[in-house]
């Protein structure tokens, strides 16, 4: 029998075993708070501060939706709850009851490490994972890293310094933007008061078609414009997507 259900009375007597396996690989593991939600309609929320993994399997793999927040996951040798949606390509598990100690024992088969500024990675942990080859650090520093053991150990290390300039820049410049143009404000307020104060609230992003490049050039190096706007300086494009 290779699955299913013995069609005698006699079932005990029956050797069944596990003719298959499904796996998938872990993309995330993130410390979570009290009261965060998890997935889709936020429909877990987190009782007491834990660690969520994120395993890359969904619905759209054949995991059925019918198993969110009550499907099993057995993980580095402990069963675990599904928390939240099934979403297409991703389920979450809370791993909480696996310890920090527990987790450099799960490295001695992988080849690279990527941490962030959290995760520790001293001569220790190396040792334990006699196959690493590379270490990552998302991020500028690598002060988390004893560099100098991992070098004696001939294990590359490497960091991310300007992986998160450009967009750190942007979000400067959007923050200042909407200072300006007190959005912060109309955001909290529209909602109780839009209804009866909605002209004293709505904010004007640009006098005219022509005003909104022309600020946009003075923090960008090229603006694309749907419409002739050369004189400003931007190019003419078909599309902006």
């Amino acid at each position: 029998m290779i699955y299913g259900i013995s069609p005698c009375d006699e079932s005990s007597n029956i050797n069944i075993r596990p003719v298959m396996t499904l796996t998938a690989p872990v993309i995330s593991i993130k410390e979570c708070k009290e009261g965060d939600s998890i997935g889709y309609g936020q429909t877990y929320k987190i009782k007491k501060d834990t660690r969520i993994a994120a395993l890359g399997i969904g619905y759209g793999d054949g995991v059925p939706r019918r198993l969110s927040n009550i499907g099993k996951v057995f993980f580095q040798g402990h069963i675990f709850n599904i928390v939240g949606r099934v979403s297409m390509d991703i389920i979450m598990i809370d791993i909480k009851n696996i310890s920090k100690d527990e987790l450099p024992n799960q490295l001695n088969s992988y080849d690279v490490l990527l941490v962030r500024s959290a995760t520790k990675v001293r001569a220790d942990l190396m040792d334990k994972a006699p196959n690493l080859k590379m270490i990552g650090r998302g991020g500028v520093g690598m002060d988390n890293i004893d560099v100098e053991y991992a070098k004696s150990k001939n294990i590359e290390v490497f960091n991310t310094p300007k992986a998160s300039s450009q967009s750190v820049a942007e979000l400067v410049i959007a923050h200042l933007l909407c200072i300006a143009r007190s959005l912060y404000i109309s955001n909290a307020q529209m909602p109780s008061k839009g209804d009866v104060e909605f002209k004293s609230l709505k904010k004007v992003a640009g006098k005219n078609g022509f005003e909104t490049p022309a600020t946009a050039l003075n923090v960008s190096k090229e603006i694309g414009a749907l419409e002739p706007a050369t004189a400003l300086g931007a190019m003419l494009v078909d599309s902006i997507f």
